[in-house]
Formats: structure tokens, C-alpha cells, sequence
């Protein structure tokens, strides 16, 4: 997992259920056993962010500077090569 192998660099993931219930989010931490947070959000978080697709995947520099937005899945390697950009 991307996360175990970069968090001593710096990582940080927090997974964002949109519009669900705490319960339900657990539930997919658990089942998929995630080694990251998992937090729930009212919308406040998806408006913010202007997000109008799920899945989204926000990186986010240590500055605090969003450094790119991808609506829609991944393969692992565009997420390693995103993550290697910010770290």
C-alpha cells in the first residue's frame, strides 16, 4: 500500500465518505482494512472542493497548496507518480 510505504515521508491520507453515515464509513475502513483515517462529509467538504464525480482524489502539498485534482479512479502508478510529485 502506497500510504504504509510513504507515510515516514510525510503522507497523509484521509479517506472522505461523502453523505454517508459514520457506521457505513467504518465499515468500509474495516472491511478493506485501511490504515488511514476515514471521515464523513456533509457536503461542506465536497463543495469546497468543487467536486462533481466520486471517486476524487485531491493531492495536497505540505504547504497546504492543492497541487492537482483527479475525478475518477486511479491506477497505481498515477497515484505513485502523483504522490512522489508532492513529497
Amino acid at each position: 500500500m502506497l500510504y504504509k510505504k510513504y507515510r515516514a515521508r510525510g503522507l497523509q491520507v484521509v479517506g472522505v465518505d461523502v453523505l454517508e453515515n459514520a457506521a457505513k464509513a467504518q465499515g468500509f475502513r474495516e472491511k478493506y482494512h485501511l490504515a488511514y483515517p476515514v471521515v464523513v462529509d456533509s457536503g461542506q467538504l465536497r463543495d469546497a472542493y468543487n467536486v462533481n464525480g466520486l471517486p476524487v482524489h485531491v493531492f495536497i502539498g505540505s504547504d497546504g497548496t492543492i497541487r492537482q485534482i483527479v475525478v475518477g479512479e486511479m491506477e497505481p502508478a498515477a497515484i505513485k507518480a502523483s504522490i512522489k510529485a508532492i513529497l
